[in-house]
């Protein structure tokens, strides 16, 4: 996994640089060059995994604008691969990428600072829906079914809350 960035004042520069990756990376899968798309697009997924970070603090001393750029970063990296994969027949593997997206997402809904936990709630609207979109274009898999369960389950109104 990714170091996290601990100093918010790298995160424009890291996201600056994301950005020129992954359109490189776009750009080498417009033009079928897949190997290079491929680097690029687990380079893309290194920066925004730094980005979004896994400690408790992360999304404090930022701006709603930077946390929400970061969580788009890493939402575009995985759906990103996951279209590469499934562009490569590699429908197992392009799941696994869905499937980490909306678990990342969904992670941050338990996030202490409520503007991180709104931005989450917006984001997992998109990665519940490219998940269904997967399901009815590929079938349901155990590991897909489970992820959109487990995050429907913990957002009933029935489901017993924790803080």
């Amino acid at each position: 996994m990714a170091q996290s960035i601990r100093s918010f004042e790298a995160l424009p520069r890291v996201l600056s640089e994301w950005k020129h990756v992954i359109q490189k990376g776009n750009r080498a899968f417009a033009a079928h060059d897949m190997a290079q798309a491929l680097v690029a697009y687990q380079a893309a997924l290194q920066l925004a995994s730094a980005m979004v970070g896994s400690h408790p603090d992360w999304g404090r001393g930022i701006s709603v604008a930077q946390a929400d750029d970061a969580i788009v970063a890493l939402v575009v990296s995985r759906h990103n691969l996951a279209d590469f994969y499934i562009n490569s027949e590699l429908s197992e593997r392009a799941a696994e990428h869905l499937c980490q997206a909306h678990e990342a997402v969904y992670g941050l809904l338990s996030h202490p600072d409520a503007d991180v936990t709104q931005l989450a709630l917006q984001h997992l609207h998109v990665t519940s829906m490219e998940l269904m979109a997967f399901i009815k274009r590929f079938g349901g898999s155990q590991r897909t079914n489970q992820t959109l369960q487990s995050a429907q389950l913990a957002n009933s109104p029935l489901a017993v809350r924790m803080h």
